[in-house]
Order: C-alpha cells, then structure tokens, then sequence
C-alpha cells in the first residue's frame, strides 16, 4: 500500500527543499527528499495546487540523454496569492 503524505508534510518538504533562487522543485527531487513515489508526490502536488496553495512554472533539467528540457516545478504561493477566501467567493456568486 502507498503511504500517504499531508498537504503540510509536502509543503513543509517543498519549503525544506527550496534552493533560494527562485527555481522551485520539480516532482523528482521532491520524491527524492521525502522517499515518496513520484506518484504519490505528484498527486499531493496536485491537490495542494487546486486550493492555490502552489505556483507552477517550467524549469531546465538535464534529460537521461543529457538535452535540457522544460520541467513542472513548484514553489509555495504567497498567503496572498492562495485560494480565494470566503468573502470573494460569495461575491462571484
């Protein structure tokens, strides 16, 4: 059975993992921090993102064949920039 991880474990390994420059962490280096399955680590990525609590952009890493190609990764939105609070929510309504 896959073990599960929190949205707070994840955060608090992508905020852990973060290398100051602004790149974030792609799905591989998270997966290789926490021990998790790419799998489990992507789905949690996920999640974490529908509620704006992540920014995804595109990075270069190296591929097997050593070409650079553009990779998901992740850094933590800022509190401002997370999901839309109660009062916004009701005025779109």
């Amino acid at each position: 059975m896959a073990t599960p991880i929190t949205e707070t474990d994840l955060l608090a390994a992508l905020a852990a993992a973060f290398d100051g420059d602004g790149d974030g962490q792609t799905v591989a280096d998270l997966s290789a921090s926490t021990g998790l399955s790419q799998r489990i680590v992507r789905d949690a990525l996920r999640a974490a993102q529908r509620q704006g609590r992540l920014r995804v952009h595109r990075v270069r890493r190296p591929a097997l064949d050593g070409r650079m190609m553009l990779v998901p990764a992740y850094t933590i939105a800022p509190a401002s920039a997370s999901a839309p609070s109660a009062a916004s929510r009701r005025r779109r309504s």
